[in-house]
């Protein structure tokens, strides 16, 4: 059984789908696949998560089981999935450091007895530059599939931005780095972005090429271009490397 964290803008929704997958053929993992259920709006989600005919009886058994806790709670979270992990049901999960950080210990015993994939960056720069630009676009156009979605980040934004939130964003961006490099003890499988793909993931997750599962298509993607304090943005991100 695998657990993802990840940093964010790292390809971390195209590798749970895969892991998910692997999770369900191999592990006989839950159906229902809560990924951001330690994310903070999880709470508000749940009942209006849009999902296909197929997962909509796993999501009615999940948010029934769901109706006595506090999904606003990190601690009431992490309680119900380990008192699902005593009844021998088991769910993938993503994780971002930044949801758990405060809850370390916590989270080791969430993850006791599964396998933790870490998913991060070599390139940080790219990194942190993706997250920024999602913030201020509002995280609607988050990544573009190759199955004929039409989402276009290019095209949404009309002028250069003035990022006022980049310190914070920055920081917390490293301070999640530093919460991976930290369990990495804990951790023996650890992924980069750069080397997604779809036969990647299907070969690493010992999947079938049949299997129907949503690609993302990588793009090169300017973000500097769309940046117009992009060196005082570059002098704050000099300080973390």
């Amino acid at each position: 059984m695998k657990i993802l964290v990840s940093l964010q803008r790292s390809g971390s929704t195209w590798v749970y789908k895969h892991m998910h997958a692997h999770n369900v053929l191999y592990h006989k993992a839950e159906n229902a696949s809560p990924h951001e259920f330690f994310g903070p709006g999880f709470h508000k989600r749940i009942e209006s998560l849009r999902t296909d005919e197929e997962q909509k009886l796993y999501w009615k058994e999940l948010r029934n089981k769901c109706k006595n806790i506090d999904l606003s709670s990190t601690t009431d979270k992490m309680k119900f999935i380990l008192e699902e992990k005593s009844n021998n049901k088991h769910y993938s999960i993503k994780i971002i450091p930044s949801q758990v950080r405060d809850y370390e210990k916590s989270f080791l015993n969430v993850c006791d007895g599964y396998d933790i994939i870490t998913l991060v960056r070599r390139d940080m720069w790219q990194c942190c530059l993706s997250a920024l630009i999602q913030d201020a676009t509002g995280w609607i156009y988050t990544h573009d599939r190759n199955d004929g979605t039409e989402k276009n980040l290019l095209k949404s934004i009309k002028n250069k931005i003035i990022l006022d939130n980049y310190k914070t964003r920055i920081k917390t961006t490293f301070r999640n780095l530093d919460f991976i490099e930290n369990i990495k003890t804990h951790s023996k499988y650890k992924l980069y972005y750069e080397d997604l793909s779809p036969e990647f993931l299907i070969d690493y997750f010992g999947l079938s090429n049949k299997s129907y599962i949503h690609n993302f298509v990588k793009f090169d993607i300017d973000y500097e271009s769309f940046i117009e304090n992009l060196d005082e943005v570059k002098e704050e991100y000099e300080k973390y490397i």
